[in-house]
């Protein structure tokens, strides 16, 4: 996050079914006895929230965030108020 950085990761659902992305990840945070990473989803353009626990691959990229972090953790933070402060 500090880098700026985007990460390309593999996500399963609860479900199961597996996805490919590039999240620009914003925070990390405990939720519920989960560890959560709150992120912009270059994929479903939009913030998400990401269970840790269903990374299945995770690596560090090249491609800078489309934004500076602290415009994205403002936007991110604007987003969770209006949605009522609950992962989605």
């Amino acid at each position: 996050m500090r880098r700026e950085r985007a990460l390309a990761m593999r996500y399963r659902s609860e479900s199961g079914s597996s996805t490919e992305r590039d999240v620009w990840p914003v925070q990390i945070a405990y939720y519920e006895g989960k560890q959560i990473i709150a992120a912009w989803c270059c994929l479903r353009a939009s913030f998400r929230h990401f269970r840790a626990d269903r990374i299945a691959s995770l690596a560090l990229t090249a491609r800078p965030y489309g934004k500076p972090r602290r415009t994205l953790t403002k936007e991110w933070r604007q987003a969770w108020e209006r949605e009522g402060g609950a992962p989605a």
